[in-house]
C-alpha cells in the first residue's frame, strides 16, 4: 500500500494541501516558526486562558517534534514521505492524539464546534467549510467530536485515497 498511496494523485494532492496550510510563512518548507505562528493565531482566535495557552504551546512543540525528528526544516517531498511513513508505522495514532489534544483547547475530552471553527481560522481554512467537516467527524451526531471519532476519521483521512470518502473533507477543500 505504501507505493500505491504515493502514486495516488488524490492522496498526494491532499498531503500537499495540508503541507501548504501548515507552511504559515509560505516559504516552501515547514519550520518550527510555522507552528508558532499557528500557536499565536490560535491563542488569539481561541481566547485561551494561561493554562490552555501553555498546554496548547506544549502540544504544538510535540507536533513539531513529530513533523521534524531532527528539528530541521521539512520540504514538501519530505513531508509526503513522512506522512506516508506515519500511516504505515502507526505513528498517525500518536500524532492524532496530539492533534486532538491541541484542538481540544479546554481539555474536556471532546472537540466542540467552536474549537473546530477556531482550528479552521488558525489554519487559514475558510470557516464556511467547518460545519460540514465537523458533521462528517461527529459520527453519533451528539454535537461534539470524541477522541474515538476523531482518531477514526483522522486515520481514514491520512490513509484515504478516495476523494469521495466521508473523512476526505476533514480539513476543508484541497486547494494548493
Amino acid at each position: 500500500m505504501t507505493t500505491d498511496r504515493l502514486r495516488n494523485t488524490f492522496w498526494v494532492r491532499k498531503m500537499t494541501a495540508l503541507f501548504n496550510r501548515l507552511d504559515a510563512n509560505k516559504n516552501g518548507v515547514l519550520q518550527e516558526d510555522d507552528l508558532m505562528i499557528y500557536v499565536d493565531r490560535c491563542k488569539s482566535h481561541g481566547r485561551l486562558n494561561k493554562e490552555q495557552s501553555e498546554r496548547f504551546t506544549e502540544n504544538a512543540k510535540l507536533l513539531w517534534a513529530a513533523l521534524s525528528p531532527q528539528g530541521k526544516s521539512t520540504t514538501l517531498e519530505e513531508f509526503i514521505q513522512l506522512a506516508n511513513w506515519f500511516v504505515e508505522d502507526k505513528g498517525t495514532v500518536t500524532f492524532g492524539n496530539l492533534y486532538f489534544d491541541t484542538i481540544d483547547t479546554n481539555g474536556n475530552g471532546v472537540i466542540s464546534m467552536e474549537e473546530w471553527t477556531v482550528l479552521y481560522k488558525c489554519c487559514g481554512i475558510d470557516v464556511k467549510h467547518a460545519a460540514a467537516s465537523f458533521a462528517a467527524l461527529d459520527l453519533n451526531n451528539d454535537g461534539q467530536i470524541s477522541r474515538e471519532e476523531f482518531l477514526e476519521k483522522y486515520l481514514e483521512y491520512n490513509k484515504g485515497t478516495d476523494e469521495n470518502h466521508r473523512s476526505a473533507i476533514m480539513f476543508g477543500p484541497y486547494e494548493n
